[in-house]
């Protein structure tokens, strides 16, 4: 009896493992990075996509939550930084809609310079795709809701492009 339940097991076993495998390739086919090795911004070494997965993270967490202002240069594109100045503006939070990328950034500064942002512990990333130089992740903040974010690889920061 217990020799029928390894053949059992050692049998699921490889059918997992087979359809884990197909899983992946599909995955690699379809250009969404699984946990194969990716290139670097043009440093001829690999990173794998747990440490873009890390990088991510901390670009969406910092862009959202340090108090620092620098983080409105650094983890913004000009477009990301009009899209999440508008989305906290549609949201409720402060004043008119703006299209000009120094007065989002401005307004965004005078956020992170002043302890006004949420606590680290607020943010969660609920979903994060990752296909080449782009990702997408789905961001709920505390009670401020889930916003959708879409960022860019550039050179080795990742950076918010479009926030709603």
């Amino acid at each position: 009896m217990h020799e029928s339940r390894l053949r059992v097991a050692i049998t699921t076993s490889r059918f997992a493992i087979a359809g884990l495998a197909i899983l992946l390739a599909s995955f690699a086919a379809s250009g969404v990075r699984t946990a194969t090795a990716m290139p670097t911004g043009g440093h001829g070494g690999a990173t794998s996509v747990t440490s873009q997965t890390g990088a991510i993270r901390r670009s969406i967490l910092d862009a959202i939550t340090k108090n620092d202002p620098a983080v409105c240069t650094d983890l913004f594109t000009d477009h990301g930084i009009v899209d999440d100045a508008n989305a906290l503006y549609i949201r409720g939070f402060n004043g008119p809609l703006t299209q000009d990328p120094g007065q989002a950034r401005s307004e965004c500064e005078r956020v992170h310079s002043t302890d006004a942002t949420p606590a680290r512990s607020l943010v969660k990333i609920k979903r994060l795709t990752i296909t080449k130089n782009k990702a997408k992740a789905s961001v709920e903040v505390g009670v401020g809701g889930t916003y959708q974010i879409r960022l860019v690889r550039d050179g080795t920061t990742w950076k918010i492009d479009a926030v709603s």
